[in-house]
């Protein structure tokens, strides 16, 4: 994620650099300042602009292969530094849904871990009982949306205080200490 992140820095660098070197005719009123201008303006929304076209890079990022993360095996969405692809992966910034009217599912991550269930869920008593033994803060949380259904893609969502997915499945594991355990970091 760092690397990729110096990539673009170091791509806008390079592109503001080229414009430094711009023709001097941008300042004539001549059919050649005419075309200079146009030229540059282009080239500006072309190369420049893209530093401003970054929700992608800004808020897609996930913790690929965190071991305070459990994979499911789900592909990541193809990157895109201009466009953010909503996902609920594991390692994902959980995405923003509107759950209630003025509730979105962003407004429930900050102060502990949460545990979403979705219709049809299995009780999440097992996955609670896990997280109080060692004072994991969770909060379990049912989600009537069917949007958000669709867009968490699973029952059971577990996301961090961070806003992150940290596991996602239809059913409980079968250790859910061992589950509480490695999203906590221990």
């Amino acid at each position: 994620m760092g690397t990729r992140n110096v990539r673009m820095a170091t791509s806008f660098y390079q592109h503001n650099e080229t414009f430094a070197r711009w023709s001097p005719q941008l300042g004539e009123d001549s059919p050649a300042g005419e075309r200079a201008c146009r030229a540059f303006g282009d080239a500006l929304v072309g190369k420049i602009g893209s530093e401003f076209r970054t929700l992608g890079l800004q808020i897609g990022y996930a913790y690929e292969n965190s071991s305070i993360c459990v994979e499911n095996g789900s592909a990541p969405p193809p990157y895109d530094p201009a466009t953010y692809v909503p996902n609920a992966r594991p390692g994902a910034r959980a995405p923003h849904v509107w759950i209630e009217d003025g509730v979105s599912t962003l407004d429930l991550f900050g102060r502990s871990f949460v545990l979403l269930r979705f219709a049809g869920a299995p009780s999440a008593d097992r996955i609670a009982q896990a997280a109080a033994a060692p004072n994991v803060p969770l909060t379990v949380r049912d989600i009537g949306s069917e949007e958000a259904a669709a867009t968490y893609a699973n029952k059971l969502v577990l996301v961090r205080p961070d806003g992150h997915v940290a596991w996602r499945a239809d059913a409980a594991p079968a250790d859910c200490s061992a589950l509480i355990k490695r999203v906590r970091g221990a």
